[in-house]
């Protein structure tokens, strides 16, 4: 599986006041709906304020690279590049990560998020 990590820092003079901003971030989350390779998808504004911070990011998992190239040129995707491209700089990680591992950190998350109870013998 491919996990596609992207953080966005606004150029200068573009903020979240700008209308652009916010209809960048609205077309982002849309992705799912709109992409049928994304497995998982969160993207948000940034909530602190260090200095070395961005402003917004994206971690999307992809089941493998063929997938994510698929998602890379489809046009909902290419939208998003271009609202972005005006107001913002980026930088992109893709990472390998073995499914067993997602599995695990996912059912760890969901835990401690919903209360919900592992399986006997699962481990958080």
């Amino acid at each position: 599986m491919i996990k596609h990590l992207v953080v966005f820092s606004f150029r200068a003079g573009i903020s979240w006041d700008d209308p652009r901003s916010r209809a960048a971030e609205l077309l982002t989350l849309e992705h799912p709906k709109n992409i049928p390779e994304i497995v998982t998808w969160f993207a948000g504004r940034n909530v602190t304020t260090r200095p070395d911070a961005g402003d917004f990011a994206v971690a999307g998992l992809f089941l493998d690279r063929a997938a994510l190239q698929r998602y890379l040129v489809h046009p909902h995707h290419q939208l998003g590049v271009r609202a972005w491209r005006e107001l913002a700089t980026w930088a992109v990680v893709d990472l390998q990560v073995e499914a067993d591992t997602v599995h695990r950190h996912g059912a760890r998350l969901l835990s401690r998020r919903s209360g919900e109870q592992l399986p006997d013998g699962a481990r958080p």
